[in-house]
């Protein structure tokens, strides 16, 4: 098999060589126990596979809210208010109010579940046991539970 390529790019395959093929620069033997793809570069020794761009979905901000359960939900809101009224009392949790505060402000019309900020109060959660280890990655998938 040959692969003829284009600026280092796979862009043509044949089974036997001397097939011209307009535009390309060079024809590489494919060597024996790789494969070559339409789209994959040639460093000089092996057929490299472009790795695909991975989109991150995209919630509105209510979709976000709901992909926690009632009881998390409430949880996350006692941690950023605090409780003064039970023993041991609970003191406001000021990184938390300021994630719920992003998150609650009507300026926000979207969720990136991909972005490393939304990671980072995903793993803040959990250390504060308000949400349950294995819960992220549930919600950065989109999952409602």
């Amino acid at each position: 098999m040959y692969a003829y390529l284009s600026n280092d790019k796979v862009v043509h395959i044949v089974g036997a060589p001397g097939e011209f093929v307009a535009g390309t620069t060079a024809v590489i033997t494919i060597p024996d126990g790789q494969t070559a793809l339409i789209g994959d570069s040639w460093d000089g020794a092996a057929f490299i596979t472009p790795v695909a761009e991975v989109i991150s979905p995209t919630v509105s901000t209510i979709q976000f809210l709901m992909l926690f359960s009632s009881v998390e939900r409430v949880a996350i809101r006692f941690a950023v208010a605090g409780n003064q009224t039970v023993t041991p009392v609970i003191e406001p949790d000021a990184v938390l109010a300021d994630w719920w505060g992003i998150i609650n402000d009507p300026r926000l019309t979207y969720i990136d579940l991909g972005l490393a900020s939304v990671h980072s109060a995903l793993d803040y959660l959990t250390s504060k046991s308000l949400i349950a280890v294995g819960r992220k990655s549930q919600i950065v998938l989109g999952q409602v539970v």
